[in-house]
């Protein structure tokens, strides 16, 4: 009974660690969508292929790890993971993210400024108009 528990404590202690990496693909969806400004619908799509990528890395870490018996401590010790994860690191990860990405984009708009600058001008210019009369004949 014994090796039992201390299986069970390995398992939890595992699924606790996954619980962590959870959060990071987690964090990984959320800065893809300060990068791409996800509409309402992109972000459910996101969401729901976030479900399914975890279900299945759940699914396979069960059968690995416990013979594909579902117990309580192993989902248990995937959200207290993924919790701990998403109310410490993840929320400083996704903070400084979102000031990269900032410095990143000011970074670019000043770079091609000349460019925009250029390109507005030769837009405001007028070509020539050309009235070409038919003659008569």
């Amino acid at each position: 009974m014994e090796y039992l528990m201390v299986d069970q404590v390995q398992i939890f202690w595992y699924s606790f660690t996954l619980g962590l990496i959870l959060g990071v693909i987690y964090d990984i969806f959320r800065i893809f969508r300060l990068v791409f400004n996800s509409k309402k619908w992109g972000i459910f799509f996101q969401d729901m292929l976030y479900f399914i990528i975890i279900s299945l890395i759940t699914f396979f870490f069960i059968i690995i790890f416990n013979k594909g018996k579902i117990r309580y401590y192993i989902l248990i010790g995937q959200f207290i993971g993924w919790g701990i994860y998403y109310i410490s690191l993840g929320r400083i990860v996704y903070k400084y993210s979102k000031i990269f990405l900032r410095v990143i984009k000011n970074f670019f708009s000043f770079l091609f400024y000349p460019l925009k600058v250029i390109f507005n001008k030769l837009s405001k210019i007028k070509l020539c108009k050309c009235n070409i009369k038919k003659e008569k004949t």
